[in-house]
């Protein structure tokens, strides 16, 4: 009864499922641009019935020096996005004679983003009309009544690509550079602060991130040991949040002519030793400071006045310990003789 069922069923298609939010990436720019460091997640889910680990290769090569790193969850369409960006590349350099510039590689990989939207758009909402996208933009006002331009122009509006892209890579001299590339605005860049993450999870990676460049001076400058380290803690750190895979993790050191990799025990064997002396625990000498912190809107009596005092000011016996030396002060002074009896005793 169920296989009969399932036999008239159509076959399931990517789209159908959804790879939601393939995530995470995080790339950073070390010895000062001349390493880029990317660290990906392996994990796909397939809607929210089922996922995999180990089962997504988010780093692609795009060009010579050249990669791209995507999350997001119309992940069926970034092969092709990526593939049509080569194919740009290869007749750039083919008219030119020249290898591409940064911004020319982000700039490739941005306006494939841009024609596979309008192929998306011509797919969903304008193929029962007969027009491009471009068409309907120059004509459309011509073609349709009033009311049905806008109709569709609401509908275009609404058909949305959600990948993320890193563009990660070495110009002619041979420094590093970072683009983002969302389809939403221009290719943006990376390279002044030399890090960045997207995908689920991206708010907690850029937070560890962050933490490391003001802590512990994490910058493009940074010893590769240093950034290998922080890229894969921000993973780890990110592995919390929804989507993001634990168990397979893929990073990749790059450089002119050459890259280096990391395997799974590898990452193991780093993130053991982050949990056990890396990871943030919980001191238990703030534990026992914390309820002498807490303090009431109406002190009742001068003691818990005092306390409160104190836990304002978050040091714990400051009032005791001050009003002890005043009484001290005090007494000192009573103690020494005063002027008038020690001129008398001169006399």
């Amino acid at each position: 009864m169920i296989g009969q069922l399932l036999s008239k069923m159509p076959p399931p298609k990517a789209s159908d499922w959804k790879c939601w939010n393939m995530s995470i990436c995080i790339a950073l720019l070390s010895k000062n641009r001349k390493t880029v460091v990317c660290v990906t997640d392996e994990r796909v889910a397939f809607g929210h019935s089922f996922s995999s680990d180990t089962i997504a290769q988010k780093t692609q090569g795009l060009y010579v020096h050249w990669v791209a790193l995507v999350a997001g969850i119309d992940t069926e369409y970034a092969d092709l996005i990526i593939q049509s960006a080569r194919r740009n590349l290869s007749a750039h350099v083919a008219r030119t004679n020249r290898p591409p510039t940064g911004e020319e590689v982000a700039d490739a990989l941005q306006q494939s983003y841009w024609r596979k939207l309008d192929e998306l758009i011509e797919y969903q909402v304008l193929r029962r009309h007969k027009v491009t996208a471009e068409k309907f933009l120059r004509d459309g006002k011509r073609l349709f009544t009033p009311t049905i331009y806008d109709n569709l122009r609401n509908r275009m509006e609404k058909v949305v690509l959600r990948l993320q892209f890193l563009v990660c890579g070495f110009d002619e001299k041979h420094d590093g550079h970072i683009y983002i590339i969302d389809g939403k605005t221009p290719p943006g860049t990376c390279d002044s602060i030399g890090m960045w993450a997207i995908g689920n999870g991206s708010n907690s990676a850029l937070s560890s991130l962050a933490f490391h460049a003001d802590k512990h001076g994490l910058s493009l400058y940074s010893a590769l040991e240093q950034s290998i380290y922080c890229a894969l803690e921000a993973k780890f750190i990110a592995e919390s949040a929804q989507d993001v895979g634990s168990k397979g993790t893929f990073v990749s050191i790059l450089e002119p002519g050459n890259a280096q990799f990391m395997s799974d025990h590898g990452v193991a064997a780093i993130k053991k030793k982050w949990e056990r002396q890396g990871a943030p625990k919980i001191p238990k000498s703030a534990l026992d400071l914390i309820p002498k912190l807490l303090y009431g809107a109406k002190p009742k009596s001068k003691e818990e006045a005092m306390r409160t005092m104190d836990a304002v000011m978050g040091k714990p016996g400051y009032t005791k310990r001050l009003a002890a030396k005043r009484e001290k002060a005090k007494a000192t002074t009573a103690m020494q003789p005063s002027d008038s009896e020690t001129s008398g005793g001169q006399r």
